[in-house]
């Protein structure tokens, strides 16, 4: 009978040993690569997009009638495959335009120009763009022309914008009838998050969001590969004579 004291003693050891050995498994050798992603404001998901600017390449939004919203790009790349450009989806119903050597244009819409791996087809690319966005007390407001009266964009919240305004890629080394190739924004990591628009983002007075664009590239009209070096940013679609953001985008 005086055994059983010891024998109880060493259960509560045993027990707590394997509940120490469960927690430095689970803490340094478990794999938790299925872990569920969560969605949180201002996330910038990283996954193989590697190519950093340090310094960033920052410029102030153009037309916004109260407050100002000042944009800063962290983060560029170059993808074939969308899988990999993190959180978010590319806008349904989006174009991009391959060409053959001998000049024939083939336009695919989204979702149709990437297989079910998310590989997009020959010459198609995914340029990637983390976007940091920082509000000094700008509101959406839209002047009526005619009457000069201001109201709100979106009446139910005057803190949202939009990432596909945000800016233009433009390829300037080909002219199409005398202007150069534009490209929109069409991937966003926020896609849907607001009903007013699939590509709405929010950033309320003295406060900063970061998010991820992405436009859909495709190849020259000779059947080449695109020179990402040509490529810039403009905050105007269709206006060469304003100015342009040079971008260090690889490849």
């Amino acid at each position: 009978m005086k055994k059983k004291p010891f024998a109880i003693l060493m259960v509560v050891l045993i027990m707590l040993m394997l509940m120490t050995g469960y927690a430095v498994w689970e803490t340094f050798f478990a794999d938790k690569s299925a872990a569920p992603e969560i969605k949180t404001e201002g996330e910038s998901p990283e996954e193989l997009v590697d190519v950093s600017l340090p310094d960033g390449l920052s410029w102030q939004a153009p037309g916004i009638e109260v407050g100002v919203l000042h944009y800063t790009v962290t983060r560029t790349n170059v993808l074939d495959n969308i899988d990999n450009a993190g959180l978010g989806t590319i806008r349904e119903g989006a174009i991009m335009n391959i060409y053959s050597q001998d000049g024939q244009q083939t336009m695919y819409r989204y979702p149709d120009c990437a297989d079910e791996e998310g590989y997009l087809v020959e010459g198609g690319n995914l340029v990637v763009m983390d976007i940091t966005v920082t509000s000094q007390d700008a509101v959406n407001f839209i002047t009526d022309p005619e009457t000069g009266e201001q109201n709100r964009r979106y009446a139910d919240n005057p803190f949202l914008f939009r990432a596909d305004e945000i800016a233009y890629l433009v390829d300037i080394t080909e002219q199409t009838d005398g202007d150069y190739t534009y490209y929109d924004a069409v991937f966003f990591s926020h896609m849907g998050w607001y009903e007013e628009h699939p590509m709405a983002y929010e950033v309320l007075p003295g406060e900063s969001v970061t998010f991820r664009i992405g436009f859909l590239v495709g190849n020259r009209k000779d059947g080449s590969d695109m020179d990402f070096s040509d490529m810039v940013l403009t905050t105007n679609w269709g206006a060469a004579d304003k100015e342009f953001y040079d971008i260090d985008i690889p490849g």
